[in-house]
């Protein structure tokens, strides 16, 4: 799956999963309370699945093994992961080079990252 198509099936799982974090809330506390639990986690974890299949997709279309979208678990590295997955352009494993709107996207991203970090230093977010 190409960029967009990656973008859009994220966002769209993230608005299903506050949805129907919205929803198991609002039904749980009209009635029973134990019921939050078991529906809270189906959603959390069917919104996790569908992360993760996205992504593994969108890593494939970059050209690399779908088992590569497991370096996100290591530190540091992961960073650089994230940015293939949402900036890189389909075949990005051929030619090793970002396009105009990949560049773009990855320094919006860095950018996000090195902000994030002054705020996180300086006490302004949490």
């Amino acid at each position: 799956i190409n960029r967009l198509t990656f973008f859009l099936g994220s966002l769209g799982i993230v608005i299903l999963m506050v949805i129907g974090v919205a929803a198991t809330l609002g039904f749980g506390s009209v009635e029973d309370e134990d019921a939050i639990g078991p529906v809270f986690v189906i959603v959390m974890v069917a919104g996790f699945v569908g992360i993760i299949v996205l992504a593994v997709l969108r890593v494939r279309n970059v050209g690399k093994s779908g088992w590569w979208y497991l370096t996100i678990l290591i530190p540091i590295y992961n960073i650089w992961t994230q940015i293939v997955v949402a900036a890189a352009p389909t075949g990005y494993e051929d030619t090793g080079e970002f396009d105009t709107a990949g560049k773009v996207i990855a320094g919006l991203y860095i950018a996000y990252l090195v902000l994030n970090f002054i705020a996180s230093i300086s006490g302004v977010a949490g």
